[in-house]
């Protein structure tokens, strides 16, 4: 083929060239479009066996779910009541203080009480020992400037209470035969009067409303068994008195017995041996414990319902 003709079908073939390419792409594109869609025809089959298997099955909540939730919340309902049955004890309650006096009386006819278990059990109490209200043997309560008759009132019953529970604790004390009682402190609620037997820890109120909490400290002296028997005791006592801390120091004394003449208690040269030489150690304890009264709220009692 000459220039020439060449030149006459030049236009021809870059035209068919171009239909070519042009062809070759618009097929290329018709392919991958035609993987898209089955991509996407094989995902919405997944899909819609998916949407058909839910569709076959029963939706929640059905009445089945529902009955089972019920049983549940009766059973859990009726384990929560017998738990309050054997947490729940009687509240100590202190309704007749109205006024100062009847609370210096009460005190009055209390200390000399706990003063008389005291002594026919041995065990030792300071002077003119007040059981924790030190501060109401010169004063009355209720003395601070601005107290509303009602506010006077909270405090009296407050008071009470605490001279209820050490009357308690003291009285488990005494028959656990410890050997002498040297402090006890209580929280301070009735503002005014530095007070010795004030304890830096506030009565609390547990967050939920379930309890309240008022806390006590107890020294005392005694051996071993007296102080297990004192902590055994608080398990088994009427009210709810859990133990927050105990701080214990130890003091040994040592007795020598035997190997003297009689009744000397000491070797003699000229005196012939009695038996062996015996060494017997005493221990003695000095006990700071922090007694806390817990009070559980009973549940409030749910409205009668009217007729329907």
């Amino acid at each position: 083929m000459n220039l020439r003709a060449l030149q006459k079908y030049l236009i021809v073939i870059i035209a068919g060239t171009v239909f070519l390419v042009a062809l070759g792409g618009i097929l290329w594109l018709w392919q991958r479009a035609a993987a898209e869609k089955a991509d996407i025809v094989s995902q919405l089959e997944d899909q819609q066996s998916q949407l058909n298997s839910l569709l076959g099955t029963k939706p929640a909540p059905s009445p089945e779910n529902i009955e089972a939730l019920k049983h549940e919340r009766e059973q859990v309902a009726r384990l929560f009541a017998k738990l309050q049955e054997g947490t729940l004890r009687p509240p100590i309650v202190v309704t007749n203080l109205m006024r100062d006096i009847q609370f210096t009386q009460l005190l009055g006819e209390t200390v000399p009480r706990l003063t008389l278990v005291a002594s026919r059990n041995l065990v030792k109490t300071p002077d003119n020992f007040r059981f924790g209200f030190g501060r109401y043997d010169t004063e009355f309560p209720c003395k601070q400037a601005g107290i509303t008759p009602e506010e006077c009132k909270k405090t009296l019953e407050l008071l009470g209470k605490q001279l209820f529970a050490i009357e308690k604790l003291s009285g488990l004390l005494m028959e656990s035969r410890v050997d002498e009682i040297i402090h006890i402190r209580r929280t301070e609620v009735d503002p005014g009067t530095q007070n010795t037997d004030a304890l830096d820890v506030p009565i609390t109120a547990d967050p939920k409303g379930l309890y309240h909490s008022y806390p006590f400290e107890f020294e005392f002296t005694c051996d071993t068994k007296a102080l297990r028997v004192f902590l055994n005791s608080l398990a088994n006592a009427e009210s709810i008195f859990t133990v927050r801390t105990v701080k214990i120091d130890s003091a040994t004394t040592v007795v020598t017995t035997g190997g003297g003449a009689p009744g000397t208690g000491r070797t003699s040269e000229s005196a012939p041996s009695t038996g062996p030489i015996q060494t017997i150690e005493h221990r003695r304890l000095t006990v700071t414990v922090r007694v806390d009264l817990v009070e559980f709220i009973p549940p409030a009692t749910p409205p009668a319902k009217g007729p329907s």
